[in-house]
């Protein structure tokens, strides 16, 4: 036990030892790169190895018994392997990685970094993996342009997630040979927080009165016709309006009180700061689930009253950028 203890440190050691040396030899490519030879690493698998073992003892053999079939042999399957290890070389070679847009996700979530590939010399690859070896994703071929190959890591705290440095690789075709190259691309993701429901309903809020008022927008005057956004009811269409114009249109209703919804940040005193921005979330998502028009408070910001899917991408992303000031 205490030898292997030894030996896991030792490789520990080492392993870091090798990762500092390479951090500092590679440097960011902003947001997109072209592989060449200075960038390309090419080694034998284990496979490479034995089978470069083997072609040694049938070497060794022919030598010694002067057989010329066994001399033919040698040398076709040592130009095989020599043929497998220029084509995995040129199956990385002449490639423009470029990071893509990424969509928002949640903490606690799979984030998907995707990069496009472009083989620059038009010919088709195949086998190309991103990832580090604890990071296993499927290959992609790239047969072309801008051809898609997601990088997928689960997230656990907010904000923004830049994409770690990783590797793309191949082993086409025999598997006798893996390259790989690594890549340090300016790709980030945005992570909003993990919605919890830590208190039991919103806070419904009179917009003067203050007091505890219903949050939907009155049924009772009618204030005339506007635009018709995703967020409306369909009992809100106007339909003899859509009939005459061809223009999709929505009824538009004030009621007797002012009704408001303010998600207010101080408000949440018994809640720890990351609690209280996962509670937020929570009640933005329930908002736009139930078509109730809010705002947001938070120290610093405030985020008027609105609705839909515009206002709730801007809260969401305030909520995951929030800092704590002193």
């Amino acid at each position: 036990m205490p030898a292997r203890s030894a030996q896991q440190r030792l490789y520990q050691t080492i392993r870091i030892k090798l990762h500092s040396w390479f951090n500092a030899r590679i440097e960011r490519h902003g947001n997109s790169i072209t592989l060449t030879g200075r960038s390309i690493y090419v080694i034998p698998t284990r496979y490479g190895f034995l089978l470069g073992f083997m072609l040694f003892v049938l070497l060794l053999s022919a030598m010694n018994y002067s057989n010329s079939l066994a001399f033919m042999l040698t040398f076709l399957l040592t130009g095989i392997a020599v043929l497998g290890m220029h084509y995995t070389y040129g199956n990385m070679v002449k490639l423009k990685i470029e990071a893509a847009p990424n969509s928002p996700v949640f903490a606690g979530q799979r984030a998907q970094m995707r990069l496009l590939l472009t083989p620059l010399n038009q010919r088709p690859r195949y086998g190309l993996v991103l990832g580090n070896s604890d990071e296993w994703q499927a290959p992609a071929p790239v047969e072309q342009a801008r051809a898609p190959i997601d990088y997928q890591t689960p997230v656990l705290q907010r904000g923004r997630y830049r994409l770690p440095r990783t590797r793309i690789w191949t082993t086409f075709p025999f598997g006798l040979f893996y390259s790989w190259a690594w890549l340090t691309l300016d790709s980030e993701v945005l992570v909003y927080p993990k919605p919890q429901a830590l208190l039991p309903q919103l806070p419904l809020h009179g917009g003067k009165s203050g007091q505890h008022s219903s949050p939907r927008k009155g049924d009772d005057d009618f204030a005339g016709i506007r635009r018709y956004q995703e967020t409306d009811s369909p009992n809100r269409i106007a339909w003899k309006a859509l009939a005459h114009s061809g223009e999709l249109l929505a009824k538009d209703f004030h009621g007797s009180t002012d009704n408001t919804i303010w998600l207010d940040y101080q408000q949440l005193t018994a809640l720890q700061v990351e609690q209280r921005l996962s509670q937020l979330c929570q009640w933005v998502l329930d908002c736009e689930r139930d078509h109730l028009a809010y705002g947001l408070r938070l120290p610093g910001q405030v985020i008027d009253i609105d609705l839909g899917e515009r206002h709730k991408q801007h809260c969401l992303r305030q909520l995951a950028l929030f800092e704590v000031r002193p």
